[in-house]
């Protein structure tokens, strides 16, 4: 994604860092040129003093995350960007997925594996703006056709995976996580 929106820029270059708890990753994208951390996004603030990022991307991440929403408000209390965009999962009902749980296995599991929230847009876009972000701009992308006559597989997607992709554009804003005083 970094490499692509560089090259549309040509010569107005973003200022990219990539996070990453995979070493065989950041080595990958190291090896491309660009700026990559070996760390958890919620470390993210503490590991990147002094770094200065023209935008902040994150692409089905955040749903790997034990307190998303601390991660989007200390993003946008601490960092310098102005703009943050994400994706997600689209599930039209919001669940707590943690589905090694639900399966019943046993072992330990890393958090690249492991949904932890999966939210529809309305619960997501709260978030958004009890985190400290506005909402700039929203899309759905859905993994089955939405006026195909014979529409069943909406419901199989449903059931074995997710419905498709949610995203938005984020700008900071505090007008509600300033309100949360605890």
């Amino acid at each position: 994604h970094l490499l692509y929106l560089n090259k549309l820029l040509k010569n107005n270059k973003l200022n990219t860092l990539s996070v990453n708890l995979d070493p065989i990753a950041v080595e990958k994208i190291k090896n491309k040129g660009l700026n990559a951390l070996l760390c958890r996004a919620e470390e993210l603030h503490l590991s990147s003093e002094g770094f200065k990022t023209d935008i902040f991307l994150s692409y089905e991440m955040l749903e790997h995350l034990f307190n998303p929403i601390d991660f989007l408000h200390t993003m946008a209390e601490k960092s310098e960007c102005e703009y943050f965009v994400v994706t997600v999962p689209y599930v039209y009902k919001s669940r707590v997925a943690l589905q090694f749980i639900n399966n019943g296995s046993e072992g330990s599991f890393q958090a690249e594996r492991v949904h932890v929230f999966e939210l529809s847009p309305d619960d997501w876009d709260t978030i958004f703006k009890f985190s400290g972000w506005e909402i700039v701009h929203k899309d759905k992308y859905t993994q089955y056709p939405s006026s195909f006559p014979l529409n069943l597989t909406k419901y199989l997607w449903r059931k074995f995976d997710f419905d498709g992709f949610y995203g938005v554009i984020l700008k900071k804003d505090s007008t509600y996580s300033k309100r949360y005083l605890d």
